[in-house]
């Protein structure tokens, strides 16, 4: 019976290897964090590559950091709506009234592009637009925020999506 019982916890610890190796190598290989690979998993996401690429050809940037992150470095043309402001419902009303801005006739509306330093406020303030929804607007995060953002085009001035 104790054979049995250690020979079950055994496998066990296997396979939880198995699975944190392969998170630590889906990690390594999209240059992100085990918890921003686990807390994005279901998540739309566009690449800094995907948007230079003009894959939404229509976006809005969403900058979800704080004011101070927002000052040392930002994205050309994203507005600030940091995470506690939709938390607090009053930053989904921004995000929603510089959509409808963005909104051209005979288009399709604008994409949400939320980014934040790596993901993870990203993925929060996604979760929580989900939650009340915004009709007829795809949200999407930027895969490795500011930090993937900087790594393809260096601090200088941004080309505009």
């Amino acid at each position: 019976m104790l054979a049995k019982w250690g020979q079950t916890h055994l496998i066990a610890l296997c396979v939880g290897c198995l699975t944190l190796g392969t998170l630590s190598a889906i990690a390594i290989l999209n240059h992100k964090t085990i918890v921003n690979v686990v807390a994005g998993w279901d998540i739309p996401q566009v690449s800094v590559e995907e948007l230079q690429q003009g894959k939404y050809p229509n976006v809005v940037l969403v900058d979800v950091r704080s004011p101070e992150e927002y000052a040392e470095d930002r994205i050309t043309n994203s507005i600030l709506v940091p995470l506690i402001d939709i938390q607090a419902d009053f930053g989904i009303k921004q995000i929603y009234e510089a959509a409808d801005a963005r909104k051209q006739a005979g288009q399709p509306h604008p994409t949400i592009v939320l980014y934040c330093t790596s993901g993870l406020r990203s993925f929060q303030a996604y979760n929580r637009l989900e939650s009340v929804g915004i009709p007829d607007y795809q949200i999407v995060v930027l895969t490795g925020g500011i930090e993937a953002w900087r790594q393809a085009i260096p601090l200088k001035p941004d080309p505009t999506i």
